[in-house]
């Protein structure tokens, strides 16, 4: 109940339940279906933080297109998010795949590995954030600022964002 906690080789790290970062995500107006939030974020600090899988998780709350992409791969599987049996081949996949994966509104996979391309403002309203992959998640949740981007660093800490800001992090993160 009080959250996860992780053994880096060196120290323990706490990372707080997700419900307390639930109302900070979905205080910033339509961010979509709660349940699915809870999903993507238990997904990414139990399955993916815990085992060190680095990855991008972008949630888009409503079905109309989103920022340009550059798709590398075929259409993935619909996987659930809320589903339990769809979970162990998607953290499989994510191991496996460099890019990010993008979600529906119903939490369902849609694109699997895809790069995320910043537009010029982007780049030059929105500044770095630790490594390659906060950075390209910020940009991105800058581009559409009605998705929740969440970010799984290697290292296990969670950052979760919106509209180019930081909604919710881990305390550990860099």
């Amino acid at each position: 109940d009080f959250g996860v906690l992780r053994w880096d080789g060196l120290s323990w790290d706490l990372e707080p339940h997700v419900s307390a970062w639930i109302d900070a995500v979905t205080a910033l107006g339509a961010a979509g279906d709660a349940g699915v939030l809870e999903a993507l974020l238990e997904f990414a600090v139990h399955d993916l933080g815990s085992r060190g899988v680095g990855a991008i998780l972008i949630y888009r709350p409503h079905g109309r297109p989103g920022p340009a992409v550059e798709e590398r791969l075929p259409p993935p599987p619909a996987l659930d998010i809320r589903t339990p049996f769809h979970l162990a081949p998607l953290r499989h996949a994510l191991t496996h795949l460099d890019g990010a994966a993008v979600f529906d509104h119903d939490g369902v996979l849609r694109q699997l590995g895809v790069r995320v391309v910043p537009s010029p403002a982007a780049e030059q309203q929105v500044d770095s954030l630790g490594g390659t992959r906060h950075t390209s998640a910020r940009r991105y949740s800058f581009d559409d600022p009605t998705a929740t981007v969440i970010v799984v660093s290697e290292d296990g800490p969670v950052s979760v964002l919106r509209g180019g800001a930081i909604v919710g992090r881990s305390p550990t993160d860099t």
